[in-house]
């Protein structure tokens, strides 16, 4: 079943390959028709070397191939097999297992080889050079030489040896949760007016997970929080990039989770608005945040829905119908060695654009990529992976685990990149380690037509009508937490409610006034005399700073006694209010008027102004 899972190099036409061609110079492509002919003598022009060229690679099969990488030297051999699959070849690891004596530490980065390099060894005109001693074969005869080449080990598809025995699983949690993450996040986008891109950029604080959590009982990952990860988080800054362009549905929790994710995966018709924070953001600002993006000439971020979207929708299509583990990286690579590459923008931005503050990654096996001496490192280059590819996955494979899609182990992430000195992660999903798809996920992933649940709504709310308490039974999350949000435990299943606790976290009246309404909802629609009261109070008390009245503050401790005569003036005595301290007060309504006064009587004040 898993074999679906291929993306095929398609063998380009004999168009395509011409025109990638042209992008290269005369001598590489003589170089390059050197290498593939050598029987044959100069071909002359540019034009030329590329209709030699492409003739011979669309007329390759099986067995012209296979004659033709016989006759290579077994380092070529190797270079363009690992060149085909992975695109990068570490070429120093190359010379130093087959005792080879080229160099190409001279090169600039993303160039063609030199043409003293060429001559030396025709086969690297195939190659460009991408920098800190590696090479990359051009695209053009990856996708021609992948069709006939042996299938790597990381081809096929890994079972996990040992199935965990203890993992995170929010397939249950999230039917009570999901709805409540809407309405927390509601509450929250209305309390704080901001704009959307400033929330999905930032995310959120500390003490808004703490405030949502209140609300919604949502759990943490058990492993990356530690990192900084929290599925409050990265829920409301996914639900801000869909929530201008989709309407939440009505229905049951799988059937709005399983809509929404179709919408925002694999959508029917594309989504495009340059004004809103829509297409690549959500990848950019939450799945790799890490990256920043250097401005220079045609580097951005697309506003269309990537592919990389619906690419994951097809991959995960296929996983979900064998429910068994994964390891994570495993399955990246097998994804990657079969044609999936992750990524939302082009190759340019990869190149010039993407980028993260860093010395250098280490990659292992002595694998070492500096940055510039900017102390930027690109996302393009066989660092790409860590930075660019796992990061995407991993974040995709997160939210459907907050969604209960999947259920996941984690283990305690590398830390390869190095800044200033300092070992750090890279992003904050890489302690991602397994997963498994569950039922939930098989049901929106459209693998079966139904889901069942259990409903967890069956609950008991009275609210005594002579004292302010609430007695709850049975399963409610909603009931549960609004009663924890304003009441004070009295027990298993009592409450007690009183002004305090009521309106604990409200910073306005209309937040009280929401909580009143939400109590009238969820515990009792006609509240008795009492609670009628309680409530009444509390308005009454939130509107009694609704509307201060400024005042000018005299402090009279040092004053003189002329000073104090002037307070006896009949004239002025209607225009103050004595205070705490030896102090006076003129409202704002009085100010002009006793200044006045006090001009009359020869108490000027240049600074006043009335």
């Amino acid at each position: 079943m898993m074999e679906k899972l291929t993306k095929e190099f398609s063998k380009p036409s004999a168009e395509e390959i011409a025109n990638r061609l042209t992008e290269l110079n005369a001598v590489t492509l003589g170089s390059i028709a050197k290498f593939l002919l050598p029987a044959r003598k100069n071909v002359g022009s540019k034009d030329a070397s590329v209709r030699v060229i492409a003739n011979f690679l669309g007329s390759l099969d099986q067995n012209s191939f296979t004659i033709f990488l016989k006759k290579q030297k077994p380092w070529i051999q190797e270079a363009l097999y690992l060149g085909a699959y992975w695109e990068f070849v570490d070429f120093n690891r190359l010379c130093s297992k087959y005792s080879i004596n080229l160099k190409i530490d001279d090169q600039y980065y993303y160039e063609e080889p030199s043409r003293s390099l060429i001559q030396q060894e025709p086969a690297l005109s195939l190659f460009g050079i991408y920098g800190n001693n590696y090479i990359f074969l051009y695209e053009i005869f990856r996708k021609v030489f992948v069709n006939y080449l042996e299938k790597p080990r990381e081809y096929f598809f890994e079972e996990v040896s040992e199935p965990p025995t203890t993992f995170w699983s929010n397939e249950t949690k999230i039917l009570d949760t999901f709805n409540l993450l809407i309405k927390a996040s509601e509450q929250l986008i209305t309390r704080e007016h901001r704009d959307v891109s400033d929330w999905m950029t930032r995310g959120l604080t500390k003490g808004h997970i703490k405030y949502l959590r209140s609300l919604c009982g949502q759990e943490e990952f058990p492993l990356s929080k530690v990192h900084g990860l929290d599925p409050i988080d990265l829920f409301f800054r996914w639900y801000l990039s869909f929530r201008s362009e989709y309407k939440i549905p009505k229905g049951n929790v799988p059937q709005i989770i399983k809509q929404i994710l179709t919408f925002f995966f694999n959508p029917e018709k594309e989504h495009y608005r340059l004004n809103e924070p829509i297409g690549s953001f959500f990848e950019f600002v939450v799945l790799t945040e890490h990256l920043t993006l250097f401005k220079t000439n045609n580097a951005y971020i697309a506003p269309r829905v990537p592919e990389c979207r619906r690419m994951f929708w097809v991959v995960s299509t296929e996983c979900a119908r064998d429910q068994r583990w994964f390891s994570v990286e495993s399955l990246y690579k097998t994804l990657y060695a079969r044609g999936f590459r992750f990524t939302y923008t082009d190759l340019y931005s990869e190149k010039y654009g993407l980028c993260c503050k860093a010395d250098y990654i280490d990659l292992g096996n002595d694998t070492i990529i500096s940055g510039d001496y900017q102390r930027l490192l690109y996302v393009w280059g066989p660092q790409m992976h860590r930075m660019l590819g796992l990061p995407l996955f991993k974040g995709y494979l997160y939210l459907f685990a907050l969604l209960g899609l999947v259920e996941i182990t984690e283990k305690e992430p590398p830390k390869p990149l190095w800044y200033k000195d300092k070992a750090k992660i890279i992003s904050n999903y890489d302690g991602l380690d397994m997963i498994r798809f569950t039922k939930l996920g098989a049901y929106c992933l459209d693998l079966v037509n139904t889901y069942e649940t259990v409903s967890q709504n069956s609950y008991e709310a009275i609210a005594d009508k002579d004292l302010l308490l609430v007695t709850f039974r049975g399963k409610s999350l909603e009931h549960k937490l609004f009663l924890k949000q304003v009441g004070i435990p009295l027990g298993p299943d009592r409450f007690h409610l009183d002004e305090t606790s009521f309106i604990q976290g409200c910073s306005s009246y209309r937040e009280v006034e929401a909580r009143i309404d939400r109590f009238k909802d969820l515990i009792e629609a006609e509240p008795s005399p009492r609670w009628k009261e309680f409530f009444k109070r509390l308005k009454a008390r939130s509107e009694l700073l609704k509307k201060p009245e400024i005042a000018m503050l005299f402090d009279l401790n040092e004053a003189d006694p002329e000073v104090l005569a002037l307070l006896k003036n009949e004239k002025v005595r209607p225009l103050y209010k004595l205070v705490e301290g030896n102090k006076i007060i003129v409202l704002l309504k009085d100010q002009k008027k006793f200044l006045n006064v006090a001009k009359t009587l020869g108490f000027f004040n240049d600074s006043w102004e009335v």
